[in-house]
């Protein structure tokens, strides 16, 4: 798993000394999280992703670093959590 910066509105990747490329491949790795965020925060754009890459593209997983809420913050911020399905309770109990 390679963990890289992009882009959002061009789609290319981060690379050392402030370069962008398209292809995944070229883009820098920084190994965590953390590593990302640090650059991410100090690169000042508003419109990054962070992407943890894996060689199978199907797996990849993004997460938008924009400032918008993710779909827990927003559930806690406007509402309480969903009810409870009992419908599967109901059928263990028959």
């Amino acid at each position: 798993m390679r963990v890289l910066l992009r882009n959002s509105p061009t789609g290319e990747y981060f690379q050392l000394g402030n370069r962008w490329t398209n292809d995944s491949k070229l883009g820098h790795d920084f190994g965590t999280g953390a590593e990302a965020m640090e650059v991410a925060q100090s690169l000042g754009k508003r419109q990054l992703q962070m992407v943890f890459s894996f060689d199978d593209p199907s797996y990849d997983v993004i997460i938008f670093l924009d400032g918008r809420p993710t779909v827990r913050e927003e559930r806690h911020r406007t509402d309480p959590a969903p009810p409870r399905d009992t419908r599967r309770q109901k059928t263990y109990e028959q």
